[in-house]
C-alpha cells in the first residue's frame, strides 16, 4: 500500500502525502482508525412476493405442463418440415399475377412454413386442449404488439406460454435446490435425476430423489471453475417436473427439432426456425422475466414517480429455501407450497439449509426475517425487548445519528401515505441497508437468531415437529 502511495510522489496531477507519514502505515494502524463495511448485499425479495410467485408458478406447472409441452412439440415438428424458401407459399400468388389481391395477400407470408405456422397449425392441435387454455395462436406476439402482455396473460399464444412454463420450472427448481445460475443453465437435457426412475410410477412413490449438478466453485481470480459432480435432494413434485421436461427434450432430439446436437434442460424455443436451442444466461433470465410479467410481480415506485416491475433472478431465489423454513408458519394456508415440500422433518430440514453449501446464504436470510419481523407490528419479534437492544447496537456500531430501524419505519409511513399499491424505491433501499448491517452483526455473533424445536399434537391427534425463533442481542 505504501508503495502504491509513493508512486504518486512529485506528480503534478496528484496529491503527495509526507514521506514520513507512510513509514508507519500498516494494515493494523488502518484497522484501528476505521472499520470498512462489507460490500453491499443483493436485495432480498419480500417474503410475500416470493411465496405468492412460488404458489402461482407451481400451480401453473401442475395444471399446464404436459399439455403445453405436447402441443409445442407437435407444432414444432410440423413446422420444421415446411419450406423456408422465399416463394414456397403456393397460396400467395406472385405480386405481378392477376390473382394477387392486395388486401388478402399483401401481409401473407412468402414461405410455406411462415404461412402454415400462422394460419394452419392451430387446426392440427388438440382442440380440447386449446379451448381449455384459451389459446388463439401458436406463434409469439411481436415485440411491440399492442396490449401484448394482457394477451399473454390471457393464454392467447402457445409459444408465449412455453416461455412462462420454462420460467416457472426454472424458478421452482432454483428455489428448492438453491443452486447457482450457472449450475442450472448447464443441466443436461436428461438424466438429471438420481435414481433415474419415473416418479409418476406407483412403485417409485417412496423414492427420495436427488438432482445431479456440476458444482461451480470459485477458482483463481474469482472465475467459476471445476465441474465436480454432486447430488442434492429434491422433493418428489420437483422430480416430476424435471422428468416431464426430460421426456420432452428426448422427444425433441429424436424428432430433430433442435439446433446443434444437444440440448440443456431449460431450453429456449426459436419460433422462427421451429427449433429448440440450448439455454444461455440471457434466455434463462428472459424466461424468469416471462413469469414476472405473466403473474404480475409487484411494481416499485421510483424517485421520479415511474412504476417499474420487480424481476427475480436466481441469486435472489437461492435464499428462498431457507426463507421458506423461517416463514412457513405464516403461510399455512398455501396448500400448493405445503404439498410441494412434502412432509419434511423440521429439524432435519434446518440441518440441510445450514449446511456449508446452502449455509452461505443463511445469515442473509436471517437478516431478512428480522427486518420483516420487526416491521410486522403484530409479529412476535416486534414485541420482544431485544428489539430495543438491537436498535442500540445498530446506533453504536454504525455511529447512527438516528436509529436505523426508526428511519426505515418512517420511510414506510411516508410511502404508505403516498401510494399503498407499490413500495417506494427508498423503502427498498432502506430495507437493504438495514439487512446488510444485520447480516454483519449475525456473522460476528453480536446478534443471534436460531430455532428451538419441539413437538406438539395437532387437531387430528398427529404428533408433529414445530419451532419458535429465539432472538438474542449481546450486551451493548
Amino acid at each position: 500500500m505504501a508503495k502504491l502511495i509513493n508512486t504518486n510522489l512529485f506528480k503534478g496531477n496528484s496529491s503527495s502525502p509526507p514521506i514520513e507519514a507512510t513509514k508507519t502505515l500498516t494494515i493494523s494502524t488502518i484497522n484501528n482508525l476505521v472499520k470498512l463495511k462489507p460490500a453491499s448485499r443483493t436485495q432480498t425479495l419480500h417474503p410475500d412476493v416470493v411465496f405468492k410467485l412460488t404458489r402461482q408458478a407451481f400451480e401453473f406447472v401442475f395444471t399446464y405442463q404436459q399439455d403445453i409441452l405436447d402441443a409445442c412439440l407437435f407444432a414444432l415438428s410440423q413446422g420444421a418440415g415446411k419450406s423456408v424458401e422465399t416463394g414456397s407459399n403456393k397460396e400467395r400468388p406472385d405480386k405481378k399475377s392477376d390473382k394477387f389481391i392486395l388486401d388478402i395477400h399483401q401481409n401473407m407470408s412468402m414461405t410455406e412454413r411462415g404461412h402454415f405456422m400462422k394460419t394452419k397449425v392451430m387446426s392440427t392441435l388438440n382442440e380440447k386442449t386449446l379451448k381449455a387454455m384459451r389459446i388463439q395462436q401458436v406463434l409469439p406476439f411481436a415485440v411491440l404488439a399492442p396490449d401484448k402482455y394482457n394477451a399473454i396473460r390471457n393464454n392467447e399464444s402457445l409459444f408465449e406460454l412455453y416461455g412462462v412454463l420454462i420460467g416457472s420450472c426454472q424458478y421452482l427448481t432454483g428455489i428448492i435446490t438453491a443452486r447457482r445460475q450457472d449450475e442450472l443453465v448447464s443441466l443436461k437435457s436428461s438424466g438429471n435425476l438420481s435414481p433415474n426412475k419415473n416418479p409418476f410410477d406407483e412403485e417409485n412413490e417412496y423414492i427420495e430423489y436427488n438432482m445431479i449438478f456440476k458444482l461451480k466453485k470459485s477458482g483463481s481470480g474469482g472465475k467459476l471453475s471445476t465441474n465436480q459432480i454432486i447430488e442434492r435432494p429434491i422433493t418428489t413434485s420437483i422430480a416430476k417436473i424435471i422428468w416431464r421436461l426430460e421426456a420432452f427434450n428426448d422427444a425433441a432430439i429424436s424428432q430433430g427439432v433442435i439446433k446443434g446436437k444437444t440440448l440443456g434442460l431449460f431450453n429456449n424455443l426459436d419460433a422462427k426456425n421451429c427449433r429448440l436451442t440450448k439455454p444461455l444466461v440471457k434466455t434463462f433470465n428472459n424466461h424468469l422475466n416471462s413469469i414476472c410479467d405473466y403473474f404480475e410481480t409487484p411494481l416499485v415506485k421510483m424517485s421520479n414517480g415511474e412504476l417499474r416491475r420487480q424481476y427475480v433472478r436466481q441469486h435472489q431465489s437461492r435464499r428462498f429455501f431457507a426463507l421458506l423454513f423461517f416463514w412457513q408458519k405464516r403461510f399455512q394456508g398455501l396448500e400448493a407450497l405445503r404439498w410441494m415440500l412434502g412432509h419434511t422433518d423440521m429439524s432435519h430440514l434446518y440441518h440441510y439449509i445450514s449446511s456449508n453449501e446452502v449455509g452461505d446464504i443463511l445469515n442473509g436470510v436471517k437478516a431478512t426475517v428480522i427486518v420483516q419481523g420487526v416491521l410486522n407490528k403484530d409479529g412476535e419479534l416486534e414485541k420482544l425487548k431485544s428489539i430495543g437492544e438491537l436498535k442500540a447496537v445498530l446506533a453504536k456500531k454504525y455511529n447512527a445519528g438516528a436509529v436505523i430501524i426508526d428511519d426505515l419505519e418512517s420511510v414506510i409511513d411516508l410511502s404508505d401515505d403516498d401510494d399503498i399499491t407499490a413500495p417506494h424505491i427508498d423503502q427498498l433501499k432502506a430495507e437493504a441497508n438495514l439487512e446488510s448491517n444485520l447480516e454483519e452483526l449475525l456473522k460476528t455473533g453480536e446478534i443471534i437468531l436460531e430455532p428451538n424445536f419441539f413437538k406438539v399434537t395437532d387437531e387430528d391427534g398427529q404428533v408433529r415437529e414445530t419451532f419458535n425463533l429465539a432472538f438474542q442481542v449481546k450486551a451493548v
